[in-house]
C-alpha cells in the first residue's frame, strides 16, 4: 500500500469514519483498512503522531508490522512440507480430498488447517504443479493423433 493511502486511511480513522465507509472512499479493501487499526493498536501512539511521522518512517512501520512482510503461517509451512505425500495418497485409487484430509491430515496436524483451507491449498498445489493442459481445437481442423497411453 502506498503511504499517500495510508496517510488517507489515519486520516479517516481519526475522523471516526466507518470501515466500509473508508474502503468506499480510498478503493482499497477492508483488510488494509484492518491491517493499518491494527497499526495503530500496535504501535501506541496516536493518529495524529503517526500522521506527522515521514513517509520513510510510515513505510517502516508498515513493513514492520505485518501487510509488507512475508511471515507465512507455521500451518502452511507445515502443509507445504506435507505436500508430497498428499499428492502421493491422493493418487491412489478411490482417494478423494476429503479422505486424505481426514485420515492423514488431521491424523499429522490436530491443529492445522480446516477442511475448506486444506481443500483450497491442495487445489493451489495442484494447478501449479499440474504439467497437463487442455486443448481447444475446431473439430476437422487438423488432425491430432495421441502417442500417450498403451500400445
Amino acid at each position: 500500500m502506498s503511504t499517500s493511502k495510508l496517510r488517507q486511511i489515519l486520516q479517516l480513522l481519526g475522523d471516526g469514519m466507518s470501515q466500509n465507509r473508508i474502503c468506499s472512499e480510498v478503493h482499497c479493501s477492508k483488510r488494509k483498512v484492518s491491517a493499518t487499526r491494527r497499526l495503530v493498536d500496535v504501535d501506541g501512539r496516536g493518529i495524529g503522531e503517526l500522521l506527522l511521522l515521514s513517509d520513510a518512517e510510515l513505510d517502516r512501520l508498515l513493513t514492520k508490522d505485518g501487510e509488507g512482510s512475508v511471515s507465512e503461517d507455521a500451518r502452511k509451512q507445515k502443509l507445504a512440507s506435507m505436500m508430497p505425500e498428499i499428492m502421493r495418497r491422493l493418487s491412489r485409487r478411490h482417494a478423494h480430498v476429503q479422505y486424505v484430509f481426514e485420515d492423514y491430515y488431521r491424523k499429522e496436524c490436530p491443529d492445522g488447517y480446516g477442511y475448506t483451507q486444506f481443500k483450497k491449498y491442495v487445489t493451489e498445489y495442484r494447478k501449479n504443479h499440474d504439467v497437463s493442459y487442455h486443448n481447444t481445437y475446431e473439430p476437422g481442423d487438423e488432425w491430432q493423433i495421441d502417442f500417450a497411453g498403451d500400445p
